[in-house]
C-alpha cells in the first residue's frame, strides 16, 4: 500500500480527506476527521454492510505521543435491493476520532472501503499525516460564539429589563383618569 496525501480523489471518489475539527469552548483540535465523499450515483458500506457489501473499515493509530481514538460511527442508510437488506452511505459521510497526548504527533488512518455504483472498487488508503500539517475544518468559529454569548447577554438583559419595567409600572402609584376626562383637557 502507497501512503497518499490528505487530500485525494480517486475515479469513484469524489474526495477522501483528513482533517482537524475545533470544539467548543475554547477552538481547541481534540478531534481529527476523515470525510469520504463518492461521486454521485457511487455509494460505499457501512461497518456492518448487512446481507450485501464489503465492510469499510478505518483503523485510527497515533504516532509520537499521539493517541488517537475511534468515535460512533455515523448512521448509514438501508439499501434493499431484490429483498437483500444493505447497509449504506449514500453521500458526504464523515467518520471522527478523539484526539488525546500529543497533539503534534502524526495520525494514521487504514482506511479500506468499496465504493460501488454499477460495479464495485474495492479501495485501500493509508494516511499518515503530522497533526500539525492537516487542515482545520470550520467546525468551531471563535468570533461567531463570542457574538453568539453577546446576542445572549443583550437578549437576556433586555428580557430582565422589559419584567422591571412591568413591575415598576405596577407599584406606581398614578392615578389613571378616565377618558372623558382626557378629551375635555386635551381641549
Amino acid at each position: 500500500m502507497a501512503l497518499l496525501p490528505a487530500t485525494l480523489p480517486p475515479a469513484p471518489l469524489e474526495h477522501i480527506t483528513m482533517f482537524k475539527v475545533r470544539s467548543l469552548p475554547f477552538g481547541q483540535v481534540d478531534r481529527v476527521a476523515i470525510e469520504i465523499a463518492p461521486r454521485p450515483g457511487y455509494h460505499f458500506y457501512a461497518r456492518d454492510p448487512g446481507e450485501l457489501g464489503e465492510a469499510t473499515t478505518i483503523g485510527w493509530t497515533g504516532g509520537d505521543g499521539a493517541v488517537v481514538e475511534a468515535l460512533p460511527v455515523p448512521t448509514p442508510q438501508k439499501m434493499v435491493d431484490g429483498g437483500i437488506a444493505s447497509w449504506m452511505y449514500n453521500g458526504l459521510t464523515t467518520f471522527q476520532a478523539k484526539l488525546q497526548g500529543n497533539r503534534d504527533g502524526t495520525v494514521i488512518a487504514k482506511i479500506h472501503l468499496a465504493v460501488c455504483g454499477n460495479a464495485c472498487f474495492p479501495i485501500d488508503y493509508i494516511i499518515d499525516r503530522p497533526v500539525d500539517a492537516l487542515p482545520v475544518h470550520g467546525r468551531f468559529d471563535s468570533q461567531a460564539f463570542v457574538l453568539a454569548v453577546i446576542l445572549a447577554a443583550v437578549l437576556t438583559a433586555a428580557i430582565a429589563g422589559q419584567r422591571i419595567q412591568n413591575w415598576l409600572s405596577k407599584l406606581t402609584f398614578v392615578q389613571k383618569r378616565p377618558s372623558w376626562v382626557r378629551r375635555s383637557i386635551d381641549r
